[in-house]
């Protein structure tokens, strides 16, 4: 990601990638947020020009919690900090800061995972990924589905699969014939909250199949993705599913869950 970012010329840019990039997880995203903040306050600005980026940051993608708390938390350092100097410090310490903790978050994920030989996930989650690879046992399979429009799931597979993990590469709509083969379901999500989890659009259908089959359905992710955010989104290009005339094609990426269709969620 730092090669990407040295080849913007201003802000706008970034701004653009993030806004424009339909295939990558919350969590990536936000490293990309963060180091658009580092790069702005390396050089002279001023904080009206700074507030300004930070509202089209969090503009870009609003559907996703580590980059609207990140964002956050930056305005609440530039309102409480009037020196720059300092306020830059304090800014550099809270991005270097991880803002998930691993070993709580894996504890908490190997107890969902023991005895556990087959696994679904779907889209695409750094997270999940992580998770999976770090808790990884021999024979176990993963099952990946395309995650269609623009096909994340294979992303998700040939990571899964360069870190020694067998994968079953299966279409969406093939999700119901194979999750009756799966000991559990893992899934990421791009916020969450004590009534709902925001996610890819298609997980409320995996998760009232795994309800049907009675087989386990966690959320993980870390607590950056706590947020309270109201879900409003706009159609995304018809051209992804179908380009023709005379048709209307919707295209939305996500929806919000109810927390009651989950076993749990597995954060840290």
């Amino acid at each position: 990601m730092t090669t990407v970012l040295k080849s913007f010329s201003d802000s706008n840019q970034v701004i653009g990638k993030i806004k424009d990039d339909n295939a990558s997880g919350a969590n990536d995203l936000e490293e990309l947020a963060r180091k658009a903040i580092l790069s702005f306050i390396s050089k002279p600005y001023s904080k009206k020009t700074l507030l300004i980026f930070l509202k089209k940051l969090k503009s870009a993608k609003p559907e996703m919690a580590p980059i609207m708390n990140t964002v956050n938390e930056v305005i609440k350092i530039i309102k409480n900090s009037k020196n720059v100097k300092i306020r830059n410090e304090k800014i550099k310490k809270m991005i270097s800061t991880s803002d998930i903790d691993w070993n709580a978050l894996l504890k908490n994920a190997s107890r969902v995972m023991k005895g556990k030989n087959v696994v679904l996930t779907y889209s695409y989650s750094s997270t999940v990924i992580e998770v999976l690879i770090r808790l990884r046992r021999t024979g176990r399979i993963i099952f990946v589905p395309e995650s269609r429009p623009v096909n994340e799931g294979r992303n998700t597979a040939i990571k899964l699969k360069k870190a020694g993990l067998k994968i079953k590469f299966i279409t969406d709509a093939g999700i119901s014939k194979f999750i009756k083969d799966v000991d559990v379901v893992l899934l990421g999500a791009d916020s969450f909250s004590r009534e709902s989890v925001i996610n890819k659009i298609g997980t409320l259908a995996i998760a009232l199949l795994a309800r049907e089959y009675k087989i386990p359905c966690y959320v993980i992710c870390g607590k950056n993705k706590f947020s309270n955010i109201s879900l409003n989104e706009t159609a995304k290009n018809p051209k992804e599913i179908w380009d023709i005339k005379g048709i209307e094609v919707k295209n939305f990426y996500f929806e919000k869950i109810p927390v009651k269709y989950f076993t749990g969620i597995i954060t840290d």
